[in-house]
């Protein structure tokens, strides 16, 4: 995002709460990447982040399915273990180096932005919310060039 001001400061979390991440190999030269947070705070947060991230690495090892595909059998399983009162706010990801192309699905969570040339846009791509309903996802392609930057957040925190 942007850099520190005069005055800003990075603080690390006083409890337990419910942001991951994670990279996973998706086949050859391609990388997934997994952005979440759970709502909540707290270890039940915690542990629900890692049932997702759990699940996440056991359907990346058993198939080579899209973003949106990727987050629609997720919902699926976090469906079926019925914690009710947990949602998640989550990004998915696929790189591909040959091809330079980036697939993004996004479930509630920020936008994305893409920098280009010094100029910030949001990638506009978001759905429900992973763990409250049966939903289907979409996703965006970006073809990326030398020097461009994707930044995602599994939210957005503002202190005076």
């Amino acid at each position: 995002m942007c850099p520190a001001g005069p005055g800003d400061a990075y603080v690390p979390a006083r409890e337990l709460g419910g942001d991951f991440y994670d990279l996973l190999p998706f086949g050859v030269g391609r990388l997934a990447i997994a952005i979440g947070d759970v709502s909540g705070k707290g270890t039940a947060a915690a542990l629900y982040g890692s049932l997702a991230i759990g699940i996440l690495r056991e359907l990346v090892v058993d198939r080579e399915a899209t973003p949106a595909e990727m987050l629609r059998l997720l919902n699926g399983r976090l469906l079926a273990a019925r914690l009710d009162a947990r949602f998640i706010a989550m990004h998915f990801a696929i790189y591909d180096a040959a091809l330079r192309e980036l697939s993004i699905a996004n479930a509630g969570g920020t936008l994305p932005l893409l920098i280009r040339g010094g100029e910030v846009t949001e990638i506009d791509v978001r759905e429900y919310l992973l763990g409250c309903c049966q939903h289907e996802y979409d996703e965006v392609r970006l073809s990326l060039k030398p020097g461009d930057i994707v930044v995602f957040a599994s939210d957005v925190s503002m202190s005076p």
